[in-house]
């Protein structure tokens, strides 16, 4: 009995791992998808496709995308020009505006309503980031409570 539950336990183990492994659909070093905004808040884009992109998935529910968001502003605000951070939901402005709103963000946002952005990433989970460096090509993914500044220092490069 002991051992079946060991079996049990295993299989449910790895097919988690698998799920989870496939649950984005990027890979690091590959070229970034394109990214399809369907509306910017304030209709302001990034100017510049030559920089370094963080791009933060969002959705407002989740306590922690809505946690990041002081740690994203920060970090557009240390990189200025070098770094356009982009958090894309697929939610409407309605839902972002009381978070947003008022708090200085410097932050791009964008709308995603249709999903294609999402759906290119393979995005099922939130929090979800993605680094492309200057050549387009994804140069780390995860929560951006794990990105260092080594990793943006050479995706910036």
């Amino acid at each position: 009995m002991i051992m079946l539950k060991k079996i049990c336990i295993s299989i449910i183990s790895l097919t988690t791992l698998c799920i989870s492994a496939e649950a984005q659909r990027v890979v690091i070093g590959e070229k970034a998808p394109d990214i399809k905004v369907a509306e910017w808040d304030r209709d302001i884009a990034p100017r510049s496709t030559t920089k370094a992109v963080l791009l933060d998935f969002f959705h407002s529910a989740n306590d922690q995308c809505v946690k990041n968001l002081p740690l994203l502003n920060s970090l557009q605000t240390k990189y200025g020009d070098n770094l356009s951070v982009i958090v894309l939901t697929r939610e409407t402005g309605d839902k972002m505006a009381p978070l947003i709103n008022g708090r200085g963000y410097k932050f791009f946002v964008g709308y995603d309503g249709d999903g294609r952005t999402f759906t290119s990433y393979g995005i099922r989970f939130v929090p979800f980031s993605v680094l492309i460096d200057s050549n387009d090509r994804v140069a780390w993914t995860g929560n951006v409570n794990s990105l260092s500044d080594d990793v943006i220092q050479r995706a910036i490069r």
